[in-house]
């Protein structure tokens, strides 16, 4: 498969890097698959311990759902993890110091501890807890005592993420980048290359300066790593504070294969041995640390000690490695992660002192696909930012300048060393060389080539180097010389143990550059017999006699038809690896509940393993919406709120144009309000120059841009503008001036289960719970089969026949009793936001929709022209999700409105209707929504509605009983003000009964119509439902609920029916059934 570049990413006198398409289509589904990591490590023991930083409390909620058991019959003890000192090799070495009690609530006297608990004589579980804890002084040298004392220090944070590419950071990491471009104004360096295979030889230049080689003969002669000049010395000699973190222990840099560690322990906080620990007490699953992923835990632990450390210097080394070391996608669980982290040092103000190296090591080097031109190119070619504090460019301009020019040039790990050299002089400034490496602030010429920065032929990512190799026999028997060569590798270093390859096929073979010294430099990508795929760099010298060598060797697929040469060896990885597989089977299957979520007299609901290993799979999948949306024309259009600027860079590498030549034009988007359905009906108004920079007077708009007369792109946008406020009754001009109005959200995501979200909605989820202190109501039960019968009752208190025939009495929806409509009489500004206007509840499949406008911010007309003139992409606005565009308008159109009392739907589809793991998307987005309303003040006036209809009604899951229990019990949050819990003591602790109650969409109805009269407070019942602010019987039961017996989560309403005759004949009825109905509709 060969991908062609577009062009250039990059182009100097010594280097010239290509442009790919991230998301070309021959590899997009490469990226679609999502890893299982976080979803393996929820489903082992439930961590039930909450940590401040060393303070631990029980969650007694946790405690009972996961294990039955009161926190009272609970107790915990801790052992210290310490590193054997005594040892041959301290760094392999842990060992666990005496049992004693945990002190619930009080500090922890322990760095890093291995925590037990029981209940009635039986071990529910034991976990693991990195506890940051501040670190004695040690006396200083007067300089630095001097540089303490006038704070004139800049901290060093080398963050590390194993195996990631430039290109695929920007695939996954989209809100970590944004920040570091737009928060932190980092320089990204785009032509930053490896210098070496793996981990080990790029590290050692990073950390030393010296290459992987020179450290390894260094090593091999003082016998330990302690004497090597490691560049975090300088620091700890100026009186930093150190901090180093391995997080794969077992494969770490200084420890894998057979290296054996640091002596003396190298930093002040040094995690290994606990990181060492987990991974010989569970080598299956190294990524978890309990139910938690080690990454997010470490994540959390080093923003943890920064912030404990924020008033003195500090020198950090982390490299995270597991979720991204074996998995191209695995990036996708570190996003919003690091994203919090940069977020919380900056708001702390530990980033005002720091100098951030954010980088790779390499791209990913195994796998389908490294096989092709593409993935060779990003093996080559790491990601690599650098974030510097503001005032620090400000006092050195020609230092900010030079990092400008050099992210276009040509850098290597030795560069890096070099830069971490000069910064360890700091308030001093030096860009001196050092043998190998050139300074980032300091020039670094345009005509370096990879020879000038010590980057081997093999590993240079410059294109323009290489060429095809003609001579087809030549390739053939140097490919036939290098297996050879592989096999004698193997009994040299696994005698008798490994399997013998053959040559099947030479699938690519290159000339490196020109003839050296009489030698030509080849490239061969080989495919053996049993089936492996390799890479193999070599020369040849004088043609005629045949004389090769090989200089590298690279094993290229996943190392899937093993040999087990089991020794462990920096050749294992090329000869061996073991890989499980697990298909699912749906048919006939059956998937056991393991107890109740929910035991009342009226009802009892299943607990299931939301990651059964039988229909894990079906959760690995990653949505393609995202990478569909950025392969299409590029937005290069930036919006604050009203105005709009382009975006230079972005319309350079989109379409290769400059701003001087771009004339934009706007249209606005009416609803045409004379049209015989005016919601299926929009219309665009005169085209206007688009004045950029100043406001846009309307609020819906369709974007088109021309460079000379050519049309480069058509977009759309939301505007949020304020609202003429109307006259208000005096009684609500009273509770205006008095501010006393309960704001309501109704924020609902599609086709999603309560299971389904605590699957993919964790960040989300956690903000709810442990911030807005939300009730989920864990019995919430869909009232009908699909989206409408669902939305009627939450609306308008009927059920969907009721609602249906009323519309098509009236032939228009605006004469349902919508809740809204006691808010409007009160004076409050409304909102009505569906994402899907084709498939809307009053729309769809004939319905005629809202004669009258119903809201006041009301998109559906620029929706409805989205969805007509793409339909192909549905959920995309430009090269946006239009699920994110509409979270962000919601938020500004709160915000903008947070003075006045507001009423507001909004129903979000597009990403959940057709895809269970489309939540996946939605995660970040909806928790950075939440944080956004709650620092603005909304929440503390809003009752959030937080919903779904119903779960996944569709697709193979959908078949079991598991499933089929999915689909009946959508997720529901409320989220009331903490003020209004406060002055309601009763209503709080009805609320809190209410959520193991049934419950149903009936009775949020009741609930809205409630809080219309707020500040008095209703817990009236409807004809169909009870406030969940009121008693709701534990004796409920669906049909109480008015939940018809096909919809009912409740088990044990049903039992397996014996006499198969009848069942047979039945099912042959309905058949019947189901083609006279066909034929009913749809004649012929």
């Amino acid at each position: 498969m060969t991908i062609r570049y577009d062009g250039y990413v990059l182009e100097t006198p010594g280097c010239s890097l290509p442009l790919y398409n991230p998301y070309h289509s021959s590899i997009r589904t490469l990226f679609a698959a999502n890893p299982t990591y976080e979803a393996m490590c929820s489903a082992r023991n439930v961590t039930v311990l909450v940590q401040n930083f060393d303070k631990f409390t029980l969650n007694a909620g946790a405690l009972r759902r996961a294990y039955n058991v009161s926190h009272r019959e609970t107790h915990c003890y801790y052992r210290e993890v310490l590193r054997n000192e005594s040892a041959m090799i301290p760094d392999k070495t842990p060992e666990l110091g005496p049992i004693v009690p945990l002190p619930i609530g009080k500090p922890l006297r322990a760095e890093y501890v291995q925590v037990s608990c029981n209940a009635n004589g039986k071990l529910l579980f034991e976990d693991y807890y990195f506890v940051p804890r501040p670190k004695r002084q040690k006396p200083k040298a007067s300089a630095s005592n001097q540089a303490h004392s006038q704070s004139r220090w800049i901290n060093v944070l080398i963050l590390g993420l194993d195996a990631t590419s430039r290109t695929n950071f920007h695939r996954h990491m989209k809100l970590t980048g944004r920040f570091l471009e737009e928060e932190l104004g980092a320089f990204e360096f785009l032509a930053y290359n490896k210098v070496g295979d793996n981990s080990f030889p790029n590290l050692v230049p990073l950390l030393t300066g010296l290459t992987g080689h020179e450290v390894e003969s260094l090593i091999a002669h003082s016998k330990d790593v302690d004497a090597l000049p490691f560049v975090w010395n300088p620091y700890k000699r100026r009186g930093h504070t150190t901090v180093y973190i391995d997080e794969m222990a077992t494969y770490g840099t200084f420890t894998f294969p057979n290296l054996t560690g640091f002596r003396q322990v190298p930093a002040d906080y040094y995690p290994v041995p606990m990181l060492q620990l987990l991974d010989d007490i569970d080598s299956r699953g190294p990524y978890c640390v309990g139910s938690r992923l080690k990454t997010a835990e470490l994540i959390n632990y080093l923003g943890q000690v920064l912030k404990l450390n924020r008033h003195k210097p500090m020198f950090s080394f982390m490299w995270l490695g597991y979720v991204t070391h074996d998995d191209m996608n695995g990036l996708k669980l570190i996003d919003a992660k690091l994203n919090v982290l940069l977020r919380e040092l900056s708001a702390s103000g530990v980033l005002e002192k720091t100098a951030l190296f954010l980088i790779s090591d390499h791209g990913p080097r195994t796998g389908k696909f490294r096989t092709i031109e593409f993935g060779r190119y990003e093996e080559k070619n790491p990601f690599f930012f650098l974030a510097l504090p503001k005032h620090f460019l400000k006092e050195n301009p020609g230092a900010a300048a030079q990092l400008e020019v050099n992210q276009r040039r040509m850098v290597t790990a030795y560069d890096l060393h070099a830069t971490l050299l000069g910064l360890s002089k700091f308030p001093a400034l030096s860009s001196a060389a050092t043998e190998r490496g050139l300074s980032l602030m300091g020039r670094i010429p345009p005509e370096r080539t990879c020879a000038d920065a010590f980057v081997p032929p093999e590993f240079c990512a410059c294109i323009g180097t290489s060429s095809s190799l003609s001579d087809h026999k030549v390739a053939l028997s140097f490919a036939h010389y290098a297996v050879s060569y592989i096999n004698a590798l193997a009994e040299l270093h696994f005698p008798g143990r490994c399997v013998v390859w053959e040559l099947n096929s030479v699938q690519e073979s290159s000339v490196l550059g020109g003839r050296v010294a009489g030698k030509v430099l080849l490239r061969v990508m080989i495919t053996t017999t049993p089936t492996a795929h390799f890479e193999v760099y070599g020369t040849i010298r004088a043609e005629s006699a045949w004389e090769k060598r090989v200089d590298f060797l690279q094993r290229l697929d996943i190392y899937g038809n093993q040999t087990k040469c089991l020794p462990k060896s920096r050749w294992m990885k090329v000869f061996w690896f073991e890989v499980e597989f697990l298909t699912p089977v749906f048919r006939n299957m059956t998937i056991h509940h393991e107890g109740f979520l929910l035991e009342t007299p009226g009802c009892s609901l299943p607990l299931y393993n939301p990651y059964h290993y039988a229909i894990r799979s079906l959760f690995t999948e990653d949505p393609p919406h995202e990478a569909i949306c950025a392969s299409r024309n590029l937005t290069v259009l930036a919006q604050n709120i009203d105005r709009f600027t382009l975006d230079a860079g972005a319309l350079r590498r989109g379409y290769n144009a400059t701003r001087e030549k771009i004339v934009c034009h706007y249209r606005e988007v009416f609803r045409n309000e004379s049209a015989a359905i005016p919601d299926t009906t929009p219309q665009l108004g005169p085209a206007v120059p688009l004045p950029f920079g100043g406001p846009v007077k309307a609020e819906y708009v369709q974007v088109s841009c021309k460079e000379s007369g050519k049309l480069l792109f058509v977009d759309y946008f939301f505007i949020p503008r304020t609202k003429r406020q109307k006259p208000k009754p005096s009684a609500s001009n009273e509770a205006r001036s008095q501010s006393r109005w309960m704001n309501v959200l109704i924020l609902g995501i599609d086709s999603t289960s309560r299971m389904n979200f605590h699957r993919h909605m964790k960040l989300t989820r956690r903000y709810l719970e442990e911030e807005l202190g939300a009730f989920e109501f864990v019995a919430f039960n869909k009232a009908g089969d699909n989206s409408f019968p669902n939305l009627a009752p939450l609306l308008t208190g009927l059920p969907g026949p009721e609602a249906e025939s009323l519309m098509a009495r009236s032939e228009k929806a605006d004469d349902l009793p919508f809740v809204w409509n006691s808010y409007k009489r009160r004076g409050y500004t409304t909102l009505y936001i569906d994402e899907m206007p084709q498939y809307g509840p009053f729309t769809y499949p004939n319905y005629t929709g809202f004669k009258r406008v119903p809201a006041d911010y009301y998109p559906i007309s620029i929706l409805r022209l989205m969805d007509d003139s793409d339909s192909s992409a549905r959920f995309c606005v430009g090269s946006r999700l239009k699920s994110t565009e509409l979270i962000t308008y919601l938020a500004q159109v709160l915000e903008m409105n947070r003075h006045i009392p507001m009423f507001s739907f909004v129903w979000l589809s597009h990403l959940t209707h057709d895809h269970m793991n489309g939540l996946k998307l939605m995660d970040a987005e909806i928790e950075a929504f939440l944080r956004e309303l709650s620092a603005c003040g909304v929440l503390e006036k809003t009752a959030l509605f937080f919903i779904s209809d119903h779960g996944p009604r569709i697709g193979p899951f959908r078949s079991v009983e598991f499933g089929r229990y999915e689909d009946r019990n959508p997720f529901c949050f409320l989220a009331l003000p903490k003020h209004f819990l406060a002055e309601h003591p009763r209503t709080a602790a009805q609320l809190e009964v209410n959520q193991r109650r049934l419950v149903t969409a009936y009775d949020l109805h009741a609930t809205l119509l409630g809080l219309s009269k707020f500040p008095a407070l209703s817990t009236a019942s409807t004809e169909r439902g009870l406030s969940l602010m009121g008693r709701i019987p534990p004796e409920r039961t669906c049909g109480d609920a008015f939940v018809a017996p096909e919809f009912c989560a409740c088990i044990g309403t049903s039992s397996s029916l014996s006499d198969q005759k009848v069942a047979l004949s039945f099912a042959h009825y309905a058949l019947s059934y189901i083609n006279a109905l066909a034929e009913l509709h749809f004649p012929g």
